[in-house]
């Protein structure tokens, strides 16, 4: 009957129209997340995305956009056979002082669609002197107490830390030396909690200036948040 006849058409049609996206150009990747971690002297590290054109046309990388200047993206080149593979490359700076780094790369395609694909990258430089913990903060009305730091140096690159000062005297600060040149304890309290200040740590070391100068934690009397209504 024609309501037959008609369906019959319909999955005719979706299963040419299946079959044709799976004739198309289509870019598989072997990851399209990885992670590259700093070597001791290293300010950049670099990363290969391997990619195949699976599909049975020829397929073109039109464009690669990087998220951030602190990364780049190559290619060899644009055009891709069925079954040629390739390799987007990419270099991320890191932070002079240590930490991690996640950026994103999008790579435009003459696929259906104009197809994008975004691969990601996260750099890791060891911290030259790494922080328990790098934000502490008290409640107004909370009982006075100390709360306490630990600087680490990276294994093999010794720091050594000269003083720690609060840049408000509504804080004190110990330094202790734990084992010269690796680790270091720092012990912060307010004098009060019955009001809000804001306070930097400035934590002098022998670190070259530019790096030193970003030896710093951060100390707080905060208002309690709002209780909100029932």
């Amino acid at each position: 009957d024609r309501l037959g006849d008609c369906l019959m058409k319909r999955i005719l049609v979706t299963v040419l129209l299946l079959f044709a996206s799976h004739l198309m150009a289509q870019l598989t990747w072997e990851q399209t997340e990885l992670e590259a971690t700093a070597k001791d002297n290293e300010t950049a590290v670099k990363a290969s995305f391997k990619f195949k054109n699976s599909g049975q046309t020829p397929i073109t990388i039109t464009r690669l956009q990087a998220s951030c200047g602190c990364t780049t993206a190559d290619l060899a080149k644009k055009d891709y056979a069925p079954g040629e593979e390739g390799v987007v490359g990419a270099t991320m700076q890191l932070p002079t002082d240590g930490g991690r780094r996640r950026k994103t790369i999008t790579v435009f395609t003459n696929e259906a669609d104009n197809k994008t694909y975004v691969l990601a990258l996260t750099g890791i430089k060891p911290e030259v002197l790494a922080k328990s913990i790098e934000n502490l903060h008290w409640f107004t009305g909370d009982p006075v107490a100390s709360k306490e730091v630990t600087l680490k140096a990276a294994p093999g690159h010794p720091v050594k830390v000269k003083s720690a000062t609060s840049d408000r005297d509504q804080f004190s600060v110990k330094l202790t030396t734990v084992t010269e040149g690796m680790e270091y304890k720092l012990t912060v309290m307010p004098k009060d909690t019955t009001g809000t200040v804001n306070a930097i740590i400035n934590i002098d070391t022998d670190l070259p200036k530019d790096l030193n100068d970003r030896q710093r934690i951060f100390a707080r009397v905060l208002a309690p948040l709002p209780i909100p209504p029932k």
